[in-house]
């Protein structure tokens, strides 16, 4: 199965309670699989005593460690492609300096176009 989510793209998550997540959702949850405290994003492929056994769509087996539903952060309701890249070069030193200097350079340059204009307006 080709993935729904594909990296860059952006998703939103909305908590639900515990007993509305189903087979088929898509759901954000906590996991030191791969980093503290990290979050993976997969789809549930089945629902037994409280505990859910996800699988990414693109990896072949389904995850080996079931998820409790405390550790869920939400429930995938909106995918917005590529804007993931847009938010990871905000948090990038260089996407900050970019994002700051910008601004900047923008008013200082329309600044200098209406001293200009005015300038030009007293001769």
């Amino acid at each position: 199965m080709s993935p729904t989510i594909v990296q860059g793209d952006l998703i939103m998550t909305k908590k639900s309670s515990v007993n509305s997540y189903l087979k088929g959702d898509i759901i954000s949850f906590y996991s030191d699989r791969f980093e503290p405290n990290g979050i993976i994003t997969h789809r549930i492929i089945g629902v037994e005593n409280k505990l859910l056994t996800t699988k990414g769509d693109s990896n072949a087996v389904s995850d080996v460690q079931r998820v409790n539903p405390n550790l869920i952060v939400g429930k995938v309701i909106s995918i917005i492609p590529y804007l993931g890249y847009w938010v990871m070069s905000m948090n990038s030193v260089g996407g900050k300096v970019f994002f700051l200097i910008m601004p900047m350079i923008v008013i200082v340059y329309s600044e200098i176009k209406v001293i200009e204009k005015y300038s030009k307006s007293l001769y």
